[in-house]
C-alpha cells in the first residue's frame, strides 16, 4: 500500500513539473514574439541613431516585456549596425538590441 502511495505521489510531482516546463515553454515564445515586433529588438527592425549617446538613452528607457529594467552586458557590431547584448534583471532573460548606424555622423 505505501508503494502504491508512493508511486501516485511520484507521478503526480512528475505531471505537475512537466506541466511547469510546458508552460515555461509556452510563455518564453510569447515573450520572445512580443519582442520581436518591437523596433530595435530584432535585426529586422533596427533603431535609426545619429549619434552612440542614443544607445545609453534607449538603454536606460527600453524594458524587457516583464516590465524590468536591462542591464547592458556586451556589445558588438554586425555590417551598418551596433548590436548590444542586454539581460533582464527581473526575468534574466538575454536580449539583443539593434541599432542602425547609416544615419551615424562620423
Amino acid at each position: 500500500m505505501a508503494g502504491l502511495l508512493f508511486t501516485l505521489a511520484l507521478l503526480a510531482a512528475l505531471g505537475v513539473f512537466a506541466a511547469r516546463r510546458i508552460l515555461q515553454g509556452r510563455a518564453k515564445r510569447k515573450r520572445k514574439r512580443t519582442i520581436a515586433d518591437r523596433p530595435g529588438y530584432s535585426p529586422d527592425k533596427p533603431v535609426k541613431i545619429s549619434g552612440f549617446d542614443e544607445i545609453d538613452d534607449a538603454i536606460a528607457m527600453w524594458r524587457c516585456p516583464c516590465g524590468g529594467l536591462l542591464d547592458r552586458i556586451g556589445e558588438g557590431s554586425r555590417p551598418g549596425m551596433r548590436v548590444v547584448r542586454c539581460v533582464c534583471v527581473v526575468c534574466e532573460e538575454d536580449v539583443d538590441l539593434f541599432f542602425d548606424l547609416s544615419e551615424l555622423r562620423h
